[in-house]
């Protein structure tokens, strides 16, 4: 590859029109030709825009003379070693080697180097620009083998399939999300302890979202008892919450208090907001059905939470239950401040599931205030939203309710077409 074109290739995949990079170096003119190999730039216009690039000089003039595969399994190794004793991928790897591997990753590399490279960087970003993570996972499905040769390839080919896992996590397609950690735990053999954990963990998420919630507690428990293993009080805490919560969904209530309690007083100490924030929303759902007034106070600090550690995206569930509440009691102001509230937050956070969570909970506002006939378009727009979304557990609850509202208005072929809806997409949910 001249050197013009390699040029171009990096400024193309740093997303740098001509201007931005030939900014104080030379004209853009000079930098077109330079990239159509009309001319031979000097070393001194080499170094300056490798400087810009983040590569080296020698990266552009003598890259197929340079063997990049030691650097690359270092860093992914590196990655690798540290990315579960940092929160949010900080610390396990640099901008820089960021940079780096992503040149690599279109490159033409042997199937190993490609499984290191892309379980990290998909890993990686699918923390800090999920929409990046999507395009690396779309990119990975034409260059990644999942024909391991030895066991190195195997261990990787197990982050890979994790790292995919939490790409899907994030753009919310459950059933993906779930595959890949069920391929993941095939080579669980291979992992620490640590990691284990958060296998069987990412596992119990899935499966919750997929309605197999069995196998969702029996995965927290196991999750739960790697991170007390690993003396990882923080994580082993989060799962006690996860554990509350199926407690309670379960009638167990008693026993859901008493995790949220364990783990109030932790947080308390850690100061950590997010995880108060998500306390303070699991009191609201105990009281709520029995002590409103409790339960919105509850809700309204999970938010006033979420927004002190930044998070104010996580505050879509609370806002959710607020909405409800105040529906309940027929506190119309309430509803619309909080859902106004609610549709800011999901039209800045642009997650499908989040904007179905919204057509349900408006279409709820429209039955309680009566207006039947918006009402029984927003349910139907929510239930083909989720069909398309491929949302199958709400595919099901939502045509239930609709089903149940026909029925009782006497509408029994409308009940009859929703309740096979619902039954259709139980079927799907099993055979998935």
């Amino acid at each position: 590859m001249k050197i013009g074109d390699r040029i171009r290739q990096i400024r193309l995949h740093l997303k740098m029109t001509q201007g931005q990079l030939a900014d104080g170096i030379s004209s853009v003119a000079y930098l077109s030709k330079v990239e159509t190999s009309q001319v031979n730039p000097s070393q001194r216009f080499i170094e300056q825009i490798a400087e810009r690039l983040q590569v080296s000089a020698a990266y552009l003039t003598d890259a197929r003379k340079v063997n990049y595969d030691e650097r690359i399994t270092e860093i992914c190794k590196r990655y690798w070693d540290n990315t579960y004793h940092f929160y949010g991928n900080r610390g396990a790897i640099t901008e820089e080697d960021v940079a780096f591997l992503q040149l690599q990753a279109i490159e033409t590399q042997t199937s190993s180097i490609y499984l290191k490279l892309f379980s990290v960087l998909i890993k990686y970003y699918s923390v800090v620009d999920y929409k990046m993570a999507e395009e690396l996972y779309q990119l990975s499905t034409y260059r990644v083998s999942e024909q391991p040769e030895c066991d190195e390839d195997r261990k990787y080919l197990c982050y890979y399939y994790m790292a995919c896992g939490n790409t899907k996590f994030f753009t919310q397609e459950y059933k993906a999300y779930d595959s890949f950690y069920t391929k993941a735990l095939s080579y669980s053999e291979l992992l620490t302890d640590l990691e284990k954990g958060m296998l069987y963990n990412n596992i119990s998420s899935a499966r919750g979202a997929t309605g197999d919630y069995i196998t969702h507690y029996f995965m927290l428990e196991k999750s739960h008892d790697m991170f007390v293993k690993c003396q990882d009080d923080k994580r082993a805490y989060s799962t006690l919450l996860w554990m509350a919560n199926s407690n309670f969904k379960a009638g167990k209530v008693e026993l859901a208090l008493s995790q949220l309690e364990k783990a109030h007083v932790y947080f308390l100490q850690e100061q950590d907001s997010r995880q108060l924030a998500y306390i303070e929303y699991r009191y609201g759902r105990i009281h709520q059905g029995t002590n409103p007034g409790v339960a919105i106070q509850h809700f309204k600090r999970s938010i006033e939470l979420y927004i002190e550690a930044e998070l104010e995206w996580e505050g879509i569930t609370p806002c959710k239950r607020l909405v409800e509440l105040y529906v309940s009691l027929k506190d119309w102001t309430n509803v619309e401040i909080y859902l106004e509230r609610l549709e800011t937050i999901v039209e800045e956070d642009k997650r499908p599931y989040q904007h179905l969570l919204l057509l349900h909970t408006r279409a709820g506002v429209y039955l309680q205030k009566n207006d039947e006939k918006r009402y029984e378009r927003e349910i139907q727009k929510a239930i083909q939203y989720a069909i398309d979304g491929d949302f199958a557990v709400e595919v099901a609850r939502f045509a239930d309710e609709i089903a149940e509202y026909y029925h009782k208005k006497g509408a029994y072929k409308k009940a009859s077409e929703f309740y096979q809806i619902s039954m259709s997409s139980r079927k799907q949910q099993k055979s998935g």
